[in-house]
């Protein structure tokens, strides 16, 4: 008997005890018993978790999106090849062996990527969840986009306030980088172009002996050329075409 009642006054202690836990944690996301500015602060410091995790999603989205379609998002001359519409960056110059140079500036790139993602950050961010006994203020957001070597730098200056008890806590820069290697691709690009434009051709073999980081596959989808590039350190694909000439019958 005595057992019996040791085991029941056991379970009952237990419950209180992760009661009393549960009860702690939940005051705490309150703000209960917390001092105004530090609670703030680790309120701001969720908020930023989130702005910054949209920020990798979707820039990774759009990134990955603009590589395999040849440094646009809305190719408007294009061949499809392996299920994407790929960007034409050398246009055919009819009984010629070379093309005409078509190719998308940096800086356009750079463009696009900051236009797709203000477009969709909006259904990304949820800042409802952290609503709370304070009041949150957001601001007009700015977004640029910066492509490296072998990253992509997105940041975006966002305004938010967070206000309980005459207490502010404020912030406004987030940023993500997306180690990718699209501007070492991208010069990449500028070589093959360059030579198709003047030579009509480009030689990859010589082109990777010179750079043994860089892989360069180069298909021929009647009467195109597609290239396909990558670097041996990372699985990020820029590929784009080479409008070719059909044969006369």
């Amino acid at each position: 008997m005595y057992k019996k009642g040791q085991v029941s006054w056991f379970i009952i202690f237990g419950i209180l005890l992760v009661a009393i836990v549960l009860f702690v944690w939940y005051a705490r996301q309150l703000g209960i018993g917390v001092e105004p500015k530090k609670f703030l602060e680790t309120r701001a410091s969720s908020i930023r978790g989130e702005v910054e995790g949209c920020l990798g999603l979707l820039g990774e989205q759009s990134i990955n999106a603009i590589g395999k379609m040849g440094g646009t998002l809305n190719p408007t001359k294009f061949r499809l090849y392996n299920g994407y519409r790929v960007n034409y960056l050398c246009y055919n110059v009819q009984g010629n062996e070379r093309c005409s140079n078509r190719i998308v500036r940096l800086g356009d790139i750079e463009k696009e990527i900051e236009d797709d993602i203000d477009s969709k950050i909006s259904t990304c961010l949820n800042l409802a969840q952290f609503s709370g006994d304070y009041q949150l203020k957001t601001g007009r957001s700015n977004l640029k986009a910066s492509i490296g070597l072998d990253d992509v730098s997105i940041d975006l200056d966002y305004p938010i306030t967070l206000e309980t008890k005459g207490t502010t806590v404020e912030m406004r820069d987030f940023s993500k980088s997306l180690i990718r290697p699209l501007g070492r691709l991208y010069n990449t690009v500028q070589a093959i172009v360059s030579d198709e434009a003047r030579l009509g051709d480009f030689n990859k073999d010589a082109y990777m002996l010179l750079h043994k980081d860089t892989v360069i596959e180069k298909h021929r989808p009647y009467p195109d050329k597609v290239y396909v590039l990558k670097t041996r350190t990372s699985d990020y694909i820029f590929q784009f075409a080479v409008e070719g000439e059909p044969s006369a019958r």
